[in-house]
């Protein structure tokens, strides 16, 4: 996601997406100009012309054509400030692409052959002898179109931004109170923003760099954010993958199981087929529509960081400082947008054989068998009590969830599937070996929680770990500590037992 902070890459100077995303409004798909269609930043940092963005408001709502995000507009100045680098933008990529259809700014009929970088203007041979005569111009900076063809920033191509308030006056300094936080002129300085308002001002320049080193750090936590979100979308991929691979897998199980009952049970078979089908379909359909979330998200983020990357670049301040508070709130939104940081569903499901064809005739009624466990790890526990003592029965109660924190069993029973969960308790030595303890596996009453029990005959770290098909969904950590010695006749004392917090997963459901 990292680019050049300097320069515009060619590749994406020369992409087929680069007009339509930077020079274009994205309602009307209309170029920008300096009239009414000039462009206007919204908070998502995709951009529409004036004219559109007029039109497309409803009272202070605004919804985005590109990405269907709804802005409030309380103050339409600051949420959707008019965005003054997009005027050089375009005067830079017409030179880079189509250089011969630069015409003199003055002579629309001449072809122009250099540019006032003060006045912003291109100018033919004779307005720039002209240009060269004049005591108010003589001393500007022309610079040759031969040049600027082979120019890779857009320093020469710098808006020289005014006071609108007073036209005569470069924004010079910066206001920093919240409520103006923008460039503004001296004569601005001494009327509309005094010190005695708590209008506190700072050169532009100084206000510009600690803004854009700002802006920087938060493109690089970004970045991070985005490799982030790579590694999660690779992670659903990668159990759509295993969710197809089980689905196959379970499919040629049934059939296997089937053609010993194909005579008796020729229309359940269909019914489980189906069934399973449902259930890969939604585990399928819940990590598509994670993957969709995330793609977005990761699609957000792209487009924000290129946008900032782009504006860091500019060394125009005043410009700069006029939408840098939009692009650092867009940047801060995104980099605080929450997302779960695991697939949303685990290929756990499968068909269950163990004495079906004994079963088959009073259990035809009850088919299809399939089961399904959606649990989602950061939202599965076990709870005990804190009176863990040695040599005495204990039991745990674990909650399956899945990732909207509901039962995790989907249209089965507890007994369906209880054989099918793999639960262990492990006690750890003083050298790191491991043993595990015998335990009992069971449901809890009426419900689909599922009750663990076990007795400790030793001290130590335990570790309380429920798989489904190899795949952990609970990892719990506890440990008992030796009895205390007896001091007094008749007397004892229960071991002390510390219990850390349920494992959750890392970032990425990567074991702790």
């Amino acid at each position: 996601m990292a680019t050049d902070r300097t320069n515009i890459r060619k590749d994406c100077l020369f992409s087929e997406e680069f007009p339509q995303k930077f020079l274009m409004c994205h309602n009307c798909n209309d170029q920008y100009t300096d009239g009414e269609k000039h462009a206007r930043l919204l908070p998502c940092l995709h951009s529409l012309c004036f004219k559109c963005l007029n039109k497309i408001r409803e009272k202070n709502q605004l919804q985005c054509p590109n990405c269907k995000v709804t802005h409030t507009v309380d103050d339409l100045e600051k949420t959707c400030p008019c965005d003054p680098l997009r005027r050089g933008l375009m005067e830079f990529v017409k030179v880079k692409r189509e250089p011969r259809s630069v015409f003199c700014s003055i002579c629309p009929t001449r072809n122009g052959t250099h540019r006032c970088q003060q006045c912003a203007e291109f100018l033919c041979s004779e307005c720039k002898n002209a240009h060269t005569r004049v005591n108010a111009t003589k001393s500007h900076t022309l610079l040759e179109l031969d040049s600027l063809e082979q120019c890779q920033n857009l320093n020469a191509f710098h808006p020289h931004l005014m006071c609108s308030k007073h036209p005569n006056y470069d924004l010079d300094l910066y206001c920093t109170k919240e409520s103006c936080q923008k460039p503004i002129c001296m004569m601005c300085a001494m009327v509309l923003c005094t010190d005695n308002n708590g209008h506190y001002k700072n050169y532009v320049d100084s206000m510009a760099q600690e803004k854009n080193k700002a802006t920087r750090e938060q493109i690089s936590s970004m970045d991070e954010v985005g490799k982030q979100i790579e590694l999660v979308i690779n992670d659903v991929e990668t159990e759509q993958r295993h969710v197809r691979y089980l689905q196959k897998s379970v499919e040629d199980e049934i059939d296997r199981t089937f053609a010993s009952l194909l005579q008796i049970i020729s229309n359940a078979r269909s019914n489980t087929m189906e069934t399973l089908k449902n259930i890969a379909s939604k585990k399928d359909n819940n990590l598509k529509a994670q993957k969709e979330k995330l793609e977005k998200l990761e699609k957000a983020i792209e487009e924000s960081f290129k946008f900032a990357d782009q504006y860091v670049a500019h060394n125009n301040y005043p410009a700069f400082l006029q939408v840098h508070q939009t692009i650092e709130n867009r940047l801060k939104t995104l980099q605080k947008q929450f997302f779960d940081k695991i697939p949303h569903e685990m290929a756990t499901f499968g068909f269950r054989t163990i004495g079906l064809i004994s079963k088959i005739q009073s259990k035809v009624n009850k088919i299809p068998n399939t089961w399904s466990v959606s649990a989602f790890s950061p939202n599965c526990s076990a709870e005990f009590g804190s009176c863990l003592m040695l040599h005495k029965s204990q039991t745990f109660l674990v909650k399956l969830r899945d990732f909207q924190k509901k039962e995790a069993l989907k249209n089965n029973d507890l007994d369906e599937v209880l054989e099918e969960i793999d639960v262990k308790v492990k006690v750890s030595y003083l050298n790191d070996a491991e043993t595990t303890c015998a335990c009992e596996k069971k449901r809890q009453g009426n419900t689909k929680d599922l009750e663990v029990i076990f007795m400790p005959t030793r001290s130590g770290k335990h570790t309380l770990e429920i798989r489904i098909l190899d795949k952990v969904v609970v990892k719990e950590k506890f440990e008992i500590k030796p009895e205390a010695k007896m001091n007094l006749p008749n007397s004892f004392s229960k071991p002390e037992v510390i219990r850390t917090k349920p494992w959750k997963g890392n970032a990425r459901g990567v074991l702790g």
